[in-house]
């Protein structure tokens, strides 16, 4: 347990408190980690909510709600939490209705609730954006969307700028059998963006989509 307080950075942490994080309810009914689990979940939300709306202001509400939803997900702590070797030092007790990876997710919110109540906000920040949002997830196939020209257009009214508009930038190869077109989106003279495809309509999906 000590290597691992240390390995995460946390060894100015009480290790009682450490300890306490580690203990799942189902392995002591009182003097378990229930109260940090529920702080770290609800912090862990706040950091990653607040550092994807930074990082993406203009993205999608749907998208961004997938993107939020794929970084807290019990399944994404449970693996880092089995990256960070917690399985060996966690104390819980098995039963029909509890696995350990259910058990792995408690305890790291757990930790981020320990390293709150122990050294402050700024620290429970810096160990989620260290352990959690310095993850490499690929989140393209989260946002990508069934109208995305669309849905592009609703976010340029709510920013208030003037609407979409597609424009055939280059070609090559219309009559073959491979064509391929260059399409950019505008509003008015910005150019939010372009893509390619085998056909005007793919290009204009692949650029809408691809705006962020």
């Amino acid at each position: 347990m000590h290597a691992l307080q240390a390995r995460l950075g946390l060894a100015s942490i009480d290790s009682n408190a450490f300890k306490k994080a580690l203990t799942h309810q189902s392995y002591a009914e009182q003097d378990n980690h229930e109260a940090y689990k529920s702080i770290g979940k609800s912090l862990t939300g706040l950091f990653v909510t607040e550092f994807f709306h930074c990082k993406y202001p203009n993205l999608h509400p749907q998208a961004f709600e997938k993107t939020i939803s794929a970084y807290i997900a019990n399944k994404t702590f449970a693996q880092i939490a089995t990256e960070l070797g917690m399985q060996h030092s966690i104390k819980w007790t098995r039963t029909e209705k509890l696995g350990q990876s259910t058990v792995l997710a408690d305890c790291l919110h757990a930790v981020i609730g320990a390293v709150f109540e122990q050294e402050g906000e700024d620290a429970a920040k810096k160990f989620v954006h260290d352990f959690i949002l310095a993850r490499e997830m690929d989140i393209r196939p989260l946002i990508k969307m069934d109208e995305p020209k669309r849905q592009l257009s609703a976010l340029l009214r709510q920013l208030g700028k003037p609407k979409a508009e597609s424009r055939l930038l280059s070609e090559t190869g219309r009559h073959s059998s491979a064509p391929v077109f260059v399409v950019g989106v505008f509003s008015e003279t910005e150019k939010l963006g372009e893509g390619f495809g085998s056909s005007i309509k793919m290009a204009e999906f692949r650029v809408s989509e691809g705006y962020e």
